[in-house]
């Protein structure tokens, strides 16, 4: 098996890979606080969410008081768990040991959290984490006997549509049981037809008009920027990912602060991924139908061209009839539109 190695997406040098599985894990302490409500992750637009409450439904209190618990399976395996803080301020720490592998997860209180795995063999020594930070892309990285490789996207939706294999390998055992809706990573094809099927029943967006209605939020008028704001809430959770499509950078402070405020008002917390909300969330995503183009079905490619073609705005270069190898050419040019700098608003 040979894998590309690099950072992102743009792979530089092959080599040798191995091809170990992760084992199940187990993350009992964990389980048993997620059951009784003491914590609470969920995935909602292919990022993980979490939360914390008291034992009793009451929030923990202060950061200055923790609530740890620690457990021994007897001497070849130890875990321990730790919560700090509440709904508002989670510090969790969790980590689970034995003879052959190593398992901890951490989440800080920016909301940011890390999931590492590590196999203790001498003879395969071999390293798995992922880790997920406000603004910033999901990265995936995996330590091997060899070298290195990295994996960066802009939430685990995007990792799973791109890199199927790799998901089902890594990420989804790495959380066990304790988060069942990350298996729904795993059938990227169910959720590619009926995206695919929306894509043919349904019009395309005002693109121009949302890029219109942006850049009135950084009117001199106050008038004039309300009008925009409640313009663009008119249009509803369709306009979402449009929305988070954008490059921070570029905008002003108004423009930041109230585009924030629509996403909150049209992304309710909480809200957990299922098959067909992905479906509708990512149906106006231009970078999931540019990695579609290079789905080995011709029917899939041609209606992905027609898709992004209609996100952009503009005529595309991409035959989907091209071979392979031309396909490749005619996509890279594509992927600086389709991939701005990450900035997720919060």
């Amino acid at each position: 098996m040979e894998l590309v190695i690099g950072i992102g997406f743009g792979w530089v040098e092959k080599v040798a890979w191995p091809a170990e599985e992760l084992p199940q894990l187990e993350t009992r302490l964990l389980n048993e606080w997620i059951r009784s409500g003491i914590v609470q992750a969920r995935l909602v637009r292919g990022r993980v969410e979490w939360t914390a409450k008291g034992p009793l439904g009451r929030g923990i209190g202060g950061i200055g008081r923790t609530v740890t618990t620690i457990s021994s399976a007897g001497p070849r395996c130890s875990e321990r768990i730790s919560l700090a803080g509440g709904a508002e301020n989670i510090s969790l720490s969790y980590a689970r040991e034995n003879q052959q592998q190593k398992y901890s997860l951490s989440v800080d209180l920016q909301r940011a959290f890390q999931i590492q795995w590590q196999s203790l063999d001498p003879l395969s020594p071999w390293t798995i984490e992922l880790s997920q930070r406000p603004g910033e892309p999901v990265a995936l990285k995996v330590t091997g006997a060899a070298t290195d490789r990295v994996w960066r996207a802009r939430s685990l939706w995007h990792l799973a549509f791109e890199e199927p294999g790799t998901v089902q390998k890594y990420v989804i055992p790495l959380f066990g049981s304790f988060l069942p809706s990350v298996s729904l990573l795993g059938h990227t094809e169910q959720v590619q037809r009926e995206m695919l099927g929306l894509a043919q029943a349904s019009r395309s967006p005002d693109r121009r008009r949302w890029e219109a209605l942006v850049a009135q939020l950084a009117d001199e008028q106050y008038t004039r920027r309300q009008a925009a704001d409640r313009a663009l809430r008119q249009q509803g959770p369709a306009i979402v990912p449009f929305l988070r499509s954008l490059d921070w950078n570029l905008l002003d402070a108004e423009q930041r602060f109230r585009i924030r405020r629509i996403l909150q008002a049209l992304e309710p917390p909480g809200d957990e991924d299922s098959l067909t909300k992905v479906a509708h969330w990512l149906l106006d995503d231009a970078e999931i139908w540019w990695i579609l183009l290079d789905r080995p079905d011709l029917q899939t490619r041609r209606i992905a061209a027609q898709r992004l073609a209609q996100l952009l705005g503009e005529s595309i270069q991409f035959d989907p009839e091209a071979p392979a190898e031309l396909r490749q050419v005619q996509r890279q040019p594509l992927e600086t539109k389709v991939r701005p700098a990450l900035q997720t608003p919060r």
